[in-house]
C-alpha cells in the first residue's frame, strides 16, 4: 500500500501520516523532516532554507526525487505538498489535510515554542508560517507549474480530504480509515 499525505504547514500531515503507518505497519518518510535536516545542513533557518531553495532548484528536485524513490518501492506513508503529484498514479490513497489559518498558526506556534523555547511568538510564527508558503508555493509554480494556491485543483487531485481545525488527530485517523475501508 502506497498512501500520500498533503497539506499547509499546520494541518497536521506529519502527525497522521507516522499514525496511519503504524495502523498499516507501513514506513514513514517525510519531505519536511529532510527539508529541515537540509536546512541544518546548510546552517540556515527554515525562511532562509525556503528563499536559498527559490534560488536553487536542485534542492527541491532533489526531495522530490528522494520521496519518490521512497514511495516507489511501496508499503510506505509519505508527507509533503508534492508527494501525491510525483506518485499519482501509483498511490493507493493521496490524503489531503485542510485547517483553517489560525489553528494551524497556533499549533505551529505551540509546537515551535516547545522546540525554541520563549524566543518565538504568534505573530513571529505567523510570519515565518505565511512567509514559507509563500515562497513553496512561488517555487513549485517555477518549477513544476503547480499552483498549489488553487485549493479547487488539489482538492480534485486527492481521494480523501478531512478538515482538522475542529477535530483531534485520533478523529482525523478514524475519519481517514474509515474512508479506506468504505471503499474497498
Amino acid at each position: 500500500m502506497l498512501v500520500t499525505f498533503a497539506g499547509l504547514h499546520g494541518t497536521g500531515k506529519t502527525t497522521v501520516a507516522k499514525l496511519i503507518a503504524e495502523k498499516f505497519h507501513l514506513m514513514h518518510y517525510s519531505t519536511g523532516a529532510l527539508f529541515r535536516e537540509m536546512a541544518q545542513e546548510y546552517h540556515m533557518t527554515l525562511v532562509e532554507f525556503s528563499d536559498y531553495a527559490a534560488k536553487h532548484k536542485k534542492i527541491d528536485i532533489k526531495l522530490d526525487k528522494k520521496m519518490k524513490q521512497l514511495g516507489l518501492k511501496g508499503n510506505a506513508v509519505l508527507d509533503g505538498q508534492l508527494c501525491w503529484y510525483f506518485l499519482k498514479n501509483e498511490a493507493d490513497w493521496k490524503v489531503l489535510l485542510t485547517c483553517d489559518e489560525m489553528t494551524r498558526i497556533q499549533r505551529i506556534f505551540e509546537r515551535d515554542r516547545e522546540v525554541k523555547g520563549g524566543n518565538i511568538t504568534l505573530e513571529s510564527a505567523r510570519k515565518e508560517t505565511l512567509e514559507r508558503e509563500r515562497i513553496e508555493q512561488a517555487r513549485y509554480k517555477d518549477i513544476y507549474g503547480i499552483d498549489l494556491s488553487d485549493m479547487d485543483f488539489v482538492k480534485r487531485n486527492h481521494n480523501i480530504v478531512v478538515d482538522t481545525t475542529n477535530i483531534g488527530i485520533n478523529d482525523v485517523v478514524e475519519k481517514i480509515v474509515a474512508q479506506m475501508k468504505s471503499a474497498k
